[in-house]
């Protein structure tokens, strides 16, 4: 005889029904309707879709060119110093030209060529020709920030003029060198008193006359004299 449990003498039956309603696609998980293009793999279709998202496209080096020009622009302007006249850049430049040559050999070229008048065509020259090379060596170093040898990558073809400058600048160091080293000698040597070459040594030639003692000396003599600084010198 079967009996019944009390606990479960109330309970009714449970029925499980399905919404008619409801189609079989909606109770089906929905699919992903994007298909991978046959040129890329599964794989690396969704993961290009996310990068499209977070990386900046990538416009080359224009962006960058005008942010670092929109920077220059908002930098403060740096006050520098000028000059007062354009003389004075003239003149010192000149100055910086201008050496022992200069003083020793232009009284003697111009002896030479007819003195005052080769003053004339001189100064011409150095106003039409000098002064534009000056102007046109300092604004290209100061705008280039190069020497004279690189600042020719502009016109490789002209950098041969670049190495004649250096080479000729060492040249005449040579002979400075040696012309500065006499001046010393002769300003350290015109502190002795009696000046060193107003006596004659007795190492020098025998028709050595002092310096000191010379006043005047007859036009008609034939003795062939040699004074006491020439000899100092040689």
């Amino acid at each position: 005889m079967a009996t019944s449990n009390p606990a479960f003498e109330n309970d009714e039956p449970v029925a499980v029904l399905t919404n008619p309603k409801l189609s079989t696609n909606e109770q089906q998980p929905k699919l992903s309707t994007t298909q991978p293009t046959a040129s890329e793999p599964p794989e690396q279709s969704s993961t290009a879709k996310v990068n499209h998202f977070q990386e900046p496209p990538d416009t080359g080096g224009r962006t960058s060119a005008l942010l670092e020009m929109n920077l220059m622009k908002n930098l403060p302007k740096v006050q520098r110093d000028k000059w007062g006249k354009d003389i004075e850049f003239l003149l010192s430049c000149i100055a910086l030209s201008v050496g022992l040559g200069n003083v020793w050999r232009f009284p003697f070229t111009a002896l030479e060529n007819g003195g005052g008048a080769f003053v004339i065509p001189y100064l011409i020259v150095l106003l039409l020709v000098g002064r534009p090379i000056y102007y046109l060596e300092m604004l290209i170093s100061q705008f280039s920030s190069r020497g004279c040898i690189n600042v020719y990558d502009a016109s490789p073809a002209m950098r041969g003029i670049g190495v004649g400058q250096t080479y000729s600048t060492f040249i005449v160091m040579t002979y400075y060198a040696s012309l500065m080293a006499v001046t010393m000698r002769y300003l350290i040597a015109s502190f002795a008193d009696p000046l060193p070459w107003s006596e004659c040594s007795d190492s020098w030639n025998a028709t050595c006359i002092d310096s000191r003692l010379i006043t005047n000396m007859a036009e008609n003599s034939t003795t062939t004299a040699v004074t006491s600084a020439e000899l100092y010198f040689v």
